[in-house]
């Protein structure tokens, strides 16, 4: 950026004059994957599903345009396409990385993969969507991701909630396992999606479901609302 600045000091410029010096700083072609994000509207859905090939696991990727709710109309164009710098959690302590640039793509693992996180560190401009089998996992090993990655999948599961791209248990099934979570910031994350439930969706299914909605929280939160 600073030799950017001084090449350009008191000139006009365009954006490519930017990416070419990115590009040269980095040694990495940053334009084509830079345009995308700046010329394309909305933003990706990263959906993840483990495969099977030839006896080792693999990691099917597959991207769409993200929509808070179902599509109406003219949405933008349905190939919409972003080249995504994706990092995954794999494990408590590995990471992968891939560039992924095609709807869908398939990414070769190593060992078991105890679990997968489709947002490492949450340093991606996407939303990440797990399928109902690694999402079990994860909730499984909770402990093992970062405060910021389990901040991260209340958020974007809540966000698939309400976009239709997931069912309400599967945010259930994330809230119930953070029952004995201690970060307040972690827990200031469930305020929001919480809160909706018991004000718009429980009262809709009758005052006895909001009732057992309201004593399922004070249970299953009992320890950290103690402390």
């Amino acid at each position: 950026v600073r030799a950017y600045i001084r090449a350009h000091r008191e000139k006009n410029t365009v954006a490519a004059d930017l990416w070419n010096a990115l590009s040269e700083a980095s040694g990495e072609d940053v334009e084509p994957i830079v345009r995308a994000w700046i010329e394309q509207p909305g933003f990706p859905c990263v959906s993840l599903r483990r495969v099977e090939r030839k006896g080792r696991i693999a990691l099917e990727l597959h991207q769409t345009r993200f929509h808070a709710r179902a599509p109406r109309g003219a949405q933008g164009p349905a190939s919409a396409r972003w080249p995504i710098p994706w990092v995954g959690r794999v494990g408590r302590k590995e990471t992968h990385r891939h560039l992924l640039t095609k709807a869908r793509e398939t990414v070769p693992l190593q060992g078991s993969a105890p679990f997968l996180y489709g947002n490492a560190e949450e340093g991606g401009f996407f939303r990440p969507l797990h399928d109902a089998a690694e999402l079990r996992r994860l909730t499984a090993s909770f402990g093992k991701l970062a405060p910021i990655e389990r901040m991260g999948l209340v958020s974007h599961q809540w966000a698939h909630v309400r976009a239709g791209h997931a069912p309400i248990e599967s945010l259930l099934e994330v809230v119930n396992a953070l029952g004995n979570e201690t970060d307040p910031d972690v827990l200031g994350t469930l305020h929001a999606p919480l809160g909706f439930i018991a004000d718009h969706i429980a009262p809709e299914a009758g005052a006895a479901t909001l009732v057992r909605y309201r004593e399922w929280l004070v249970d299953r939160f009992r320890k950290p609302l103690s402390e």
